[in-house]
């Protein structure tokens, strides 16, 4: 009883904090070209980026054990991706440290918006907002592991009529939501067996995801 009532109170403190992550992953998407600029530009980006950890602290803020995971894995980012940055990527070791760092906190705040449509009884915004953001940040994560394999061998990726090798991460990026929404513009192809893995999976999580959250939210409209 006690366990169901602080979980229960734990979902209303989510509310009206999902938007935040939203408007920061929007806030993301709209300017990350702004990063192929410069290495001033980029750290500007970086600076925005740090929105995003800011609003995903406070949203798993709710429980103690969430806002203690959240607070470590941002300050893991702060710590790689500051002197990545400042370095501009020259270092693999921080390249790759700062992709797993991202692809977990992201991770964090899939998991949990997730726990958060699933426990919830009844369709509000907020929880339109969290289906929303979820698979914003599919995206974003699915870039992290493709920037893995492609800082790994700089061939796992190839763009067709162009010799750029490695592609910059902002080209991987749109080819990640390219992959998720299953658009499939075919400009840019993964070669290496491990990126067309990956490929493959994204594609299945993009459709399996928009099946399932459909689902449920209708289930929970219906049952309101």
């Amino acid at each position: 009883m006690i366990r169901t009532q602080v979980k229960q109170e734990s979902i209303e403190r989510v509310k009206g904090r999902v938007i935040y992550v939203l408007i920061a992953m929007l806030v993301l998407h709209l300017t990350y070209p702004i990063s192929l600029y410069s290495t001033t530009h980029n750290i500007v980006y970086f600076s925005l980026y740090c929105g995003l950890l800011a609003s995903g602290v406070y949203m798993a803020s709710v429980s103690r054990k969430r806002m203690i995971a959240a607070v470590v894995l941002a300050v893991l980012n702060l710590a790689v991706g500051i002197p990545w940055q400042l370095t501009g990527g020259s270092i693999i070791e921080l390249v790759l440290s700062s992709y797993v760092a991202l692809f977990l906190f992201q991770g964090m705040i899939i998991l949990i918006l997730l726990d958060f449509i699933f426990a919830i009884d009844g369709v509000n915004r907020d929880v339109l907002y969290a289906a929303c953001t979820i698979y914003i940040i599919l995206g974003n994560a699915f870039t992290a592991l493709y920037m893995i394999i492609h800082t790994l061998d700089p061939t796992a990726f190839v763009a067709s009529g162009s010799m750029e090798t490695p592609l910059p991460w902002q080209r991987i990026v749109y080819f990640s939501y390219s992959t998720l929404t299953t658009l499939g513009y075919g400009d840019i192809t993964p070669v290496s067996a491990w990126a067309q893995s990956l490929v493959a999976i994204e594609s299945m999580v993009g459709l399996l995801y928009i099946a399932i959250i459909i689902g449920r939210l209708v289930s929970v409209y219906r049952r309101g």
